[in-house]
């Protein structure tokens, strides 16, 4: 009796001339994420004005009870154990895939990014007292676990549900990050800084599934597929500034306030769209093929769905 079993899509070898590009790619994402928040300890933490910019900020608006209620509901699904299940999700989805090496790295994101923020905010970085509140609460520890666990999902899930799942990515991370701010829990600084520490971890696990030679085939599109991320992350941060307006946010203060405070609120939803853009497309680079279907693109740019041969087994 012969059985035909599908063999596994072919990883990367030694040879394979992507892994010095793709390492390259996951450790400057990593640089480039740790400088953003260097920049922000300096410029907004450490000094009197960045301090007093980000309360005006902080204290610039509120929003009706309706509003809250819903926010709060929302953010209080964060917790040790929505971590935990996620970790635990991510890992059954690469198993379910029998692709442990992206469930790993999903759930690397995920611990890595919620650690890293605590030790950040708890360890490292300090606020100095120049006239304002001294508690430190950059980066935020709630938007680190929703946009790593999102990013966990990305990286775990299969890259031709990217498209649409990306956007989706963005509008629940931006609502995560915006609804901390609008509720006067977080500053923009700590979103920004959130956003930052997973686009740290994520730049980390691309680059170690490269060191590793753990490389599929690429899903079709190229930078093609940039540009969409971007646009689609761009258009849901949109619909999240829409839905804010429609909320009844209302000056507390001033007019000039609340226009800084929007200002701020469209520099934390661009760097949400940034970041989740830049990590995924990130993730493309490592490739996406199921062991029994492929689903990437080869040199040439086309489909790789059949060129894996199946091999018999008496």
């Amino acid at each position: 009796m012969t059985d035909v079993v599908p063999s596994a899509a072919p990883l990367a070898d030694s040879g394979d001339p992507r892994r010095g590009p793709v390492l390259r790619v996951g450790l400057t994402l990593t640089l480039l994420a740790a400088a953003t928040i260097v920049a922000l300890v300096v410029l907004l933490v450490d000094t009197a004005r960045g301090q007093r910019l980000d309360e005006i900020v902080l204290q610039a608006m509120y929003t009706n009870p309706r509003t809250d209620r819903v926010l709060l509901r929302g953010l209080d699904l964060v917790s040790e154990g929505a971590v935990a299940l996620a970790i635990v999700a991510v890992l059954v989805i690469g198993a379910m895939r029998r692709r442990l090496d992206l469930g790993a790295a999903a759930a690397f994101v995920i611990v890595v990014a919620t650690v890293g923020t605590q030790v950040l905010k708890y360890a490292v970085i300090e606020r100095p007292d120049l006239g304002g509140a001294t508690e430190n609460t950059l980066p935020s520890g709630h938007v680190t676990v929703i946009t790593s666990i999102l990013v966990g999902l990305v990286i775990a899930l299969p890259a031709r549900w990217r498209p649409l799942l990306v956007p989706a990515v963005a509008f629940l991370a931006t609502c995560g990050g915006v609804g901390t701010i609008v509720l006067n829990w977080h500053r923009p600084s700590d979103v920004i800084a959130a956003y930052a520490v997973v686009l740290a971890a994520t730049g980390l696990a691309v680059a170690g599934l490269a060191a590793a030679g753990r490389l599929r085939p690429r899903p079709a599109g190229g930078t093609g597929r940039l540009m969409g991320y971007a646009v689609g992350s761009a258009l849901a941060v949109s619909v999240v500034g829409v839905l804010i307006l429609l909320a009844g946010v209302a000056p507390t203060y001033s007019r000039r306030d609340m226009l800084i405070a929007a200002c701020a609120l469209v520099a934390v939803a661009l760097a949400c769209a940034v970041a989740i853009a830049a990590a995924s497309y990130a993730i493309d680079l490592l490739g996406d093929s199921d062991p029994d279907r492929g689903t990437g693109a080869g040199p040439d740019g086309k489909s790789d769905r059949s060129p894996h041969l199946p091999h018999t087994v008496v």
